[in-house]
């Protein structure tokens, strides 16, 4: 699945952080920043909820409570102008 949604933010033209946070690496250690946290998704929808995010900003957002940081992630998914 990693391998499917990296192609996916690749065709959508999104290579560098969507999070953009204070410290951001911009293009650099990307990783899937999922919307939930790994012990609580269920299905393959929880696992494709995601956005690309610099290690910094990813780690910044795993420290909010977890109702935060899915609005986060939810907000940003649903701000982009190329739908995935």
């Amino acid at each position: 699945m990693r391998a499917d949604l990296k192609l996916r933010f690749e065709a959508a033209g999104i290579m560098e952080c969507e999070l953009q946070r204070e410290g951001c690496w911009r293009d650099n250690a990307l990783v899937l920043a999922h919307s939930k946290r790994r012990r609580f998704i269920e299905t393959d929808e929880d696992m494709r909820e995601v956005d690309l995010a610099c290690d910094i900003c990813h780690g910044d957002i795993e420290i909010l409570p977890r109702a935060e940081m899915e609005n986060i992630v939810r907000n940003i998914i649903a701000s982009r102008e190329i739908k995935m």
